[in-house]
């Protein structure tokens, strides 16, 4: 559409037709009127390209609305436009406004031989169809008037005769628009593949084009001089000048399903604003227009198709390669040269185009043209003068193009806007407002400086939430400076602190839902955050009701977004979760403040979805969010962490804790009671979900997860039902995940094992070798390790890796180990043997066995220092009985279970003894 659309506009004379056109019988829904609102855009919109979205709703392409997302036909839609619109014009009573520019006249002839009859009929045409394969246009123009000969079974029956004769059928043209379009047959179907094809032969066409030979006239010349008969009168009588001049190009890049239009001009317009730019070629692109040098190389590589030859760089190969032009031309615009001489303003020049009511005849006579000179000489003399003044300024473009004033009024109104935008939304603008808001700060021991600064905050937040945080262009470094600003005010003054607030607490939950949740820009959502992060943080501390209030409120509209819009808009819910994750790190008293609003609640029901606390969870409950929504979950976490180590947490002890150990876990200075929610969410049935989501936040958010950790680790201080659950989850996940996920979960692991209460040996016991029932709820790091040898060598060796840190860092860990070596030393067998297999490989200092996510092991250095340190450990068993376990012993040995530890640990460092001497 855009580039059929182009065409028409540039082509002089056919604007100021169609704008000249006013009558109250146009209907705005009409295809006319909306075609007039387009070119009206065109001709005086000060925006740099128009959107004709009522014109693609209104334009019927065989009776049906178009989808502008798919690939029409231009010829199409071209024919359909024309018709349409003179169709239209002819039903309210006016003259077609097209056919006069592009409607020629054919004439299908059969002449018979034997007897003087033949036969014509004439047809219109908009546009010439004319097939490729011929490669040129003068060959296919030629093929287009050939004649072909009827006879035999074929012979024509001859209506004035009775009897049939050979007769010769072809076309030709009668009459010749002044716009000549010509349609290049590029598409057609293949029945055997039942699709539709493009034909991207290379095809040429002249800058000039003489129509001549191919009209009817011309043709009778032809047959006429080949024969050396007599030339008949008729041909002496010449047609319209026939020589015509490349105006246009319309150029299809794609397939015969799918591609895009756009379109070649050539400047030819003569107003004094176009006149320096005359004969320069165009380049319409949607909404791009630039020059463009079209010579004729650029012509053949740009329109006409075929294949070239692909530079060396663009192959593959070290040899050029021959690729398919896939872009060509398909529409061609030839304007008579005579035209193009003198464009057209039919608006003003009513003698050419006559767009008056039908049956109405004009306000002058026409014997007045025909006085004698005796009779009016004088008269004509100075009507003569006028006319040539009036056809001299219309050339010359001293008469502004007239449309219809409603028209006018729209494209005036949209202009106003854009100017008032473009003022508005302009960088010095911006640096006035900054200037005049900030020019208070220099005054701060004025009276009256709090007034100030209420008035400097209240100007710049105005300014910035209805204007500049719409603005797409700004600057992050220019953002980050106006929020600046409003902190250094709202810093300065705690009265410019408590209005701001209160503007939030006014606003309702409208405004942050908007800026938090609904905004698709990031940038956006991150500068709202910021600056009511700001605001909170200084509204914090301050004691007075009113400020109190407004806290409460926009407390309680954040949290209350929860219920519904956070769900409706996760993706874009990071800034959000941010914002209260930063308040509730301030203290205990905003802590308090959120779990008064019920925020733990929510914020857990929408982590893990509707439950009933009472009720225990399924084993295979399911997630709420996959794992690339929960990516960006960390906030969301860290608040409900926050909230959880804001409350006192002996209710869930079940040992007595040392003291000093409880004081250093205590993170807040005082602690709040333990509201019933959270006891649930750690204590209930449904604990095992949530602590679930926080052992997964452990390796699936992004981000720091040491609060996570820090959190896990002080609720099972002391806490056997906690302990016990949260290795269970963590070792299951250490089992089943893929293995580049494991090394946030050792981590876990290591700290859960340094906590030093009464249940520090249960935690190793459980790590380590897992439950000791028949039937054990999940596997220990040792079983882990031999049950991935084969299978993922990866899992098994971060598995040892764990062992080793932990032996390293822990001595609890180390003596633990240390009592029986036989359960762990064929891992240290395994990995040896796993380093010795894969010795003959290159070492791999960029492929990380912890990171990858494969399954394959890797030699990396850090695994020779594993195997180093595990190594080195088996050597500090020298006891003088130790025996010798020999280092190759069967991997398939089973792990002893607890109770024979007693009974073979001498026996276990007699042999470790022997080890170390080998």
């Amino acid at each position: 559409m855009n580039s059929v659309l182009q065409q028409l506009f540039m082509q002089p004379g056919l604007q100021e037709a169609l704008l000249s056109i006013d009558s109250d019988k146009v209907e705005e829904e009409s295809l006319l009127y909306q075609l007039q609102t387009v070119f009206g855009h065109l001709l005086e919109s000060q925006l740099a390209y128009h959107v004709p979205e009522a014109f693609w709703r209104c334009f019927r392409l065989w009776g049906e609305p178009v989808n502008v997302r798919e690939q029409q036909d231009a010829s199409e839609f071209f024919n359909h436009l024309l018709d349409q619109v003179d169709e239209y014009l002819q039903k309210i009573g006016w003259d077609p406004l097209f056919k006069p520019f592009y409607e020629g006249l054919f004439s299908d002839q059969k002449i018979c031989q034997g007897c003087p009859h033949k036969y014509e009929r004439e047809e219109t045409f908009l546009a010439l169809n004319l097939p490729v394969k011929s490669q040129s246009l003068r060959e296919s123009l030629d093929q287009f008037v050939k004649g072909e000969l009827l006879e035999g079974d074929n012979a024509y029956l001859c209506e004035k005769c009775g009897e049939k004769r050979n007769t010769v059928k072809r076309t030709c043209i009668k009459k010749l628009p002044p716009v000549l379009v010509i349609q290049l047959k590029r598409f057609g179907f293949d029945w055997e593949a039942n699709r539709a094809v493009k034909f991207d032969y290379h095809f040429k066409f002249p800058w000039s084009l003489d129509m001549s030979p191919y009209t009817y006239q011309g043709v009778v010349e032809k047959e006429q001089r080949g024969s050396g008969g007599d030339i008949a009168d008729e041909v002496f009588r010449r047609p319209a000048p026939a020589h015509y001049d490349l105006s246009g190009i319309v150029v299809h890049s794609g397939q015969a399903s799918a591609g895009h239009y756009y379109s070649f001009i050539k400047e030819r317009r003569s107003d004094p604003q176009y006149a320096a730019k005359r004969g320069t070629w165009y380049k319409f692109n949607d909404t791009t227009v630039e020059e463009f040098d079209l010579n004729d190389a650029t012509i053949e590589s740009e329109c006409f198709g075929g294949t070239y030859k692909a530079k060396i760089s663009d192959s593959a190969s070290c040899y050029p390669e021959t690729r398919q032009r896939h872009w060509n031309a398909y529409l061609l615009f030839y304007e008579r040269q005579e035209d193009s001489r003198t464009p057209r303003t039919p608006h003003k020049n009513m003698r050419r185009f006559s767009f008056r009511k039908e049956g109405k005849e004009t306000s002058t006579n026409r014997s007045t043209v025909r006085r004698t000179p005796s009779a009016g000489s004088r008269h004509r003399d100075s009507l003569s003068q006028l006319t040539q003044l009036v056809d001299h300024s219309e050339r010359q473009g001293w008469f502004p193009a007239c449309m219809p004033p409603h028209i006018e009024q729209l494209v005036r109104e949209e202009n106003l806007l854009f100017m008032r935008n473009r003022d508005v939304y302009n960088p010095c603008y911006f640096d006035f407002i900054a200037t005049l808001a900030s020019v208070n700060l220099e005054s701060s021991f004025h009276p009256e400086y709090d007034v100030m600064m209420v008035q400097s905050v209240t100007l710049l937040v105005n300014f910035f939430m209805s204007t500049y945080i719409k603005y797409k262009r700004k600057e992050q470094s220019a953002v980050t400076e106006w929020i600046e600003c409003i902190g250094t005010i709202i810093h300065s003054s705690s009265t410019a602190a408590a209005w701001l607030l209160k503007y939030f607490a006014d606003a309702g939950p409208g405004l942050a839902k908007l800026y938090l949740l609904e905004c698709p820009t990031k940038d956006v959502r991150h500068t709202f955050a910021d600056m009511l992060e700001k605001t909170l943080t200084l509204c914090y501390e301050l004691e007075d009701p009113q400020t109190q209030h407004d806290m409460d409120c926009v407390l309680g509209n954040l949290v209350n977004l929860l219920d519904q819009d956070v769900a409706n808009n996760c993706w874009h819910s990071y800034q959000y979760f941010s914002l209260l994750n930063n308040y509730s790190q301030l203290g205990t008293k905003a802590c308090k403040q959120l779990l008064k609003h019920q925020a733990f609640k929510k914020l857990l029901i929408f982590l893990i979805g509707p439950h009933d606390p009472s009720t225990a969870a399924p084993d295979n409950f399911p997630r709420r969010w996959n794992q690339p929504q929960v990516h960006d979950f960390g906030p969301l976490h860290g608040i409900l962490v926050h909230l959880i180590l804001s409350c006192d947490l002996s209710r869930l002890h079940t040992c007595e804790a040392p003291l000093a150990m409880a004081q250093k876990l205590t993170l807040a200075p005082s602690l709040l009671k333990m509201p019933g929610e959270v006891e649930e969410a750690l204590a209930g049935p449904f604990a095992p979900v949530y602590i679930r989501e926080v052992v997964c936040a452990c390796r699936e958010t992004s981000g720091s997860v040491e609060a996570f950790i820090d959190f896990l680790v002080q609720c099972s201080f002391c806490s056997k039902p906690f302990t016990y659950m949260v290795i269970r989850l963590v070792m299951e996940q250490y089992a089943s995940v893929p293995s580049n996920e494991l090394k946030n979960l050792s981590g876990l692991l290591l700290e859960l094992l340094k906590l030093d209460d009464p249940l520090q040996y249960t935690r190793l016991q459980l790590v380590i070798d897992g439950p000791q029932e028949e039937k054990a709820e999940f596997a220990g790091i040792l079983a882990i390790v031999k049950a991935n040898q084969e299978n993922d060598s990866r899992r098994s060796y971060q598995g040892v890796k764990f062992l080793v840190s932990m032996a390293h860092k822990y001595p609890h860990a180390k003596e633990y180990l240390l009592q029986v070596p036989r359960t762990w030393q064929w891992s240290v067998n395994w990995l040896k043997s796993t380093m010795s297999a894969e010795y003959s490989t290159q070492w791999s200092n960029t492929t990380s066995n912890e990171d990858s996510n494969t399954k394959i092991f890797q030699r990396t250095v850090s695994a020779q220092d594993t195997l180093a340190e595990a190594t080195a450990l088996l050597t500090e068993l020298s006891s003088p009985e130790a025996g010798d376990y020999g280092m190759e012993m069967d991997q398939d040995e089973p792990v002893m279970d607890h109770d024979c530890r007693q009974s073979r640990l001498s026996t276990d460092f007699l042999d470790c003894g022997q080890s170390q001497k080998e």
